[in-house]
């Protein structure tokens, strides 16, 4: 009469899907098992949870967000009911049955933790409802609430549950309606042919979404390092145009300061020459004034007032040798500032020029690693590529369980468009112009609903 299951994160959104009747992306409605869905009845189905405005999945994670919660892939985080109208109610008292039963089970689990109640008039056999709540628990020796499936659906309330129901059903309608009360265990009342049956589907669609699961966040991981490289590609690509410009820039700086060197260096050369010059005609005049047979008479002589005398001729010898030694001696001093300020000029080009070259160095290694690891990246993205070609199976499922997992809106939100037109590219399909058109015609299919409410 009642059956009980537990759902992690990963293979929550297939069973909600079925819940609210999604269609998947061939326009189907979604199936759990091997249910017969009488579509033309499903307009009979409701829900008897909380209105929210966000999706169920939304909600569980959100919920999860305000307890304790491990972040695990193995943490159950969905535990649902399945309740099934006794064969022994009329037509006109199965929505008294569902509400009686929904209330009591949100007064049990909490009306915070219920994420829905969907009950289905559409499937064969009796009508049922599925009470999904996210299993939470107030941990008393740390005083918190925690998600903890195994404490809230115990083997003692798993004993307990039908009796329990069955008085409140027989309360409610004044007699017996019929409910099963023998011990439900962990497969309620399926025979063990049906329970065996439902726990290989389970098993087998948990793996696929476990296989769908581990190639999505490949490719999410490749996605985002390719997005990085290339970015980093990109500015050091910048960086090392940068660094050329200013490697230009400072050879022609250098080459300048060549130039100017080499026109100092001239004027130092003939600045020398000028010295060289001077200093000759100063030995010049000495030696000649020193053979001059009247070098006598350039002695210094007593005047009459007793100050030392030369004659005109000898004074302006004199005078002419000494500004000639002077100007020599500046024309030296001015040089030897020269040859020092173009020296240090020299040494500082230089290691501004070493530094530049230790920079485009280094720039060219950094471009050389992010080619590689740009390299690495495509033969991965390769290696998923070739994986899809091998076996379309696994590109149909990674396909349907991002369509489940991301609601009508297809990939919006989970994948972007650029990562499916290169899967496009490479597997020669068109499933993102598909996504887009059918995106744009659920939008328009959604604004004009929300058009005709109001």
């Amino acid at each position: 009469m009642a059956n009980v299951a537990k759902y992690t994160k990963g293979a929550c959104g297939h069973i909600l899907k079925h819940y609210e009747r999604a269609k998947d992306e061939n326009g189907e409605y979604v199936r759990f098992g091997n249910q017969d869905v009488d579509t033309s009845r499903s307009h009979l189905n409701y829900n008897l949870g909380p209105e929210r405005s966000e999706s169920q999945y939304s909600f569980i994670k959100q919920r999860c967000s305000e307890v304790y919660c491990l972040n695990r892939s193995d943490v159950n985080v969905l535990c649902s009911w399945v309740v099934t109208a006794p064969k022994g109610l009329k037509d006109s008292e199965y929505e008294q049955f569902f509400r009686r039963t929904y209330e009591v089970l949100e007064g049990k689990y909490g009306r915070d933790n219920v994420v829905s109640a969907y009950v289905h008039m559409d499937e064969s056999g009796q009508p049922h409802m599925h009470f999904a709540f996210v299993p939470v628990i107030l941990d008393a020796k740390k005083d918190r609430y925690t998600v903890k499936a195994k404490d809230v659906i115990s083997k003692t309330e798993l004993k307990k549950f039908h009796p329990w129901l069955a008085e409140i059903m027989t309360k409610e309608f004044g007699r017996d309606i019929g409910i099963e009360t023998g011990e439900l265990g962990v497969r309620g009342n399926l025979t063990m042919e049906q329970y065996k049956t439902v726990q290989e589907a389970n098993r087998k669609a948990e793996r696929a979404i476990v296989e769908a699961q581990d190639v999505e966040s490949r490719v999410l991981v490749a996605v985002d390092q390719l997005k990085d490289i290339q970015g980093s590609v990109a500015a050091a690509t910048q960086e090392a145009s940068k660094a050329q410009a200013k490697v230009e820039d400072l050879g022609s700086k250098i080459e300048e300061s060549e130039n100017a060197l080499r026109d100092r260096c001239k004027a130092l050369v003939a600045a020398q020459k000028q010295l060289d010059k001077v200093l000759k005609d100063v030995g010049t005049m000495v030696d000649a004034m020193a053979s001059r047979a009247d070098l006598e008479d350039m002695r210094p002589k007593l005047g009459i007032f007793g100050r030392v005398t030369l004659s005109k001729e000898d004074y302006d010898k004199l005078y002419k040798t000494a500004e000639a030694a002077a100007v020599a001696q500046r024309l030296a001093a001015k040089a030897s500032a020269t040859t020092d300020k173009l020296s240090v000029d020299l040494a500082r080009q230089d290691r501004r020029q070493r530094e530049m070259a230790e920079e485009a160095q280094r720039t060219r290694v950094r471009l050389l690693e992010q080619e590689e690891e740009l390299g690495l990246l495509r033969r991965l993205l390769q290696l998923v590529v070739d994986l899809f070609r091998s076996d379309p199976d696994i590109y149909k499922t990674y396909r349907n369980y991002h369509y489940h997992r991301s609601g009508n809106e297809g990939f919006i939100g989970r994948l972007d468009w650029k990562l499916q037109e290169l899967l496009d590219l490479a597997m020669g399909t068109s499933y993102a112009a598909e996504d887009k058109a059918r995106y744009l015609a659920q939008c328009a299919e959604r604004k004009a609903q929300k058009g005709n409410e109001r």
